[in-house]
């Protein structure tokens, strides 16, 4: 103990010095993702670290089965840069053959472009004005019944399209082309632009019609 303080004496750590060999640019107003890193060598930080826990396990790394360091030191993940973004999926491709994990920036680029894919393939099947109309809905309607609004529209939609079908050989020939255009995105997962005719009418429904209704029907007070 110490004499009169009653506390037991703290003894301070002992310091190893490793050479920096960078920091992250900027002052202390400044802040970035890696503000908090800095940076050396690796070669002189694995001796320190094994001179550090000599005959020890260094924190983080395996152990044999019987609990011991083994002499080599393990890393978890690396971080390989490539000289151009085209050689992205080629290298990643190379070390995923040689048994390893792998992720890059490109797999969630490649995610990205396929989500707007499917979005604007959503979109080119709706005509500019329904948008529009759309929009101009979701100002007065809120909440659920907004929700509700446009489910009960595309109901309608969805009968009137049967009905087109049932009348006309064109919308049912449109419906294949829809069957043949899923089914192709589903086994390869490549969605090619959808093809739309404006011209035959007769394969075409406009969204404004289904809209007033799906809206005359909450007026009424069929759903809410």
């Amino acid at each position: 103990g110490v004499p009169g303080g009653g506390t037991t004496a703290v003894k301070p750590p002992k310091k190893y010095i490793a050479q920096c060999a960078g920091v992250i640019d900027g002052g202390l107003d400044t802040y970035k993702s890696y503000s908090w890193n800095v940076y050396c060598n690796i070669v002189p930080l694995e001796a320190q670290l094994k001179r550090m826990f000599k005959g020890k396990v260094i924190p983080g790394q395996p152990t044999t089965a019987s609990g011991k360091p083994y002499k080599e030191i393990f890393y978890n993940e690396i971080y390989v840069e490539v000289d151009d973004m085209e050689y992205v999926s080629e290298v990643q491709k190379w070390i995923t053959d040689m048994g390893y994990q792998t992720s890059s920036n490109t797999e969630w680029v490649d995610s990205t472009k396929k989500q707007y894919g499917y979005i604007q393939a959503v979109l080119g099947g709706i005509g500019a004005g329904d948008i529009k109309l759309f929009m101009m809905t979701g100002c007065y309607i809120r909440g659920d019944a907004l929700v509700h609004y446009l489910l009960v529209t595309m109901l309608a939609a969805a009968a009137a399209s049967i009905l087109k079908m049932l009348v006309y050989a064109e919308s049912r020939e449109r419906l294949l082309y829809l069957l043949r255009y899923m089914k192709k995105v589903a086994l390869t997962g490549v969605m090619d632009e959808y093809q739309i005719d404006r011209t035959r009418k007769k394969c075409v429904i406009r969204l404004s019609i289904p809209a007033f209704i799906s809206l005359v029907l909450m007026c009424a007070g069929a759903y809410h």
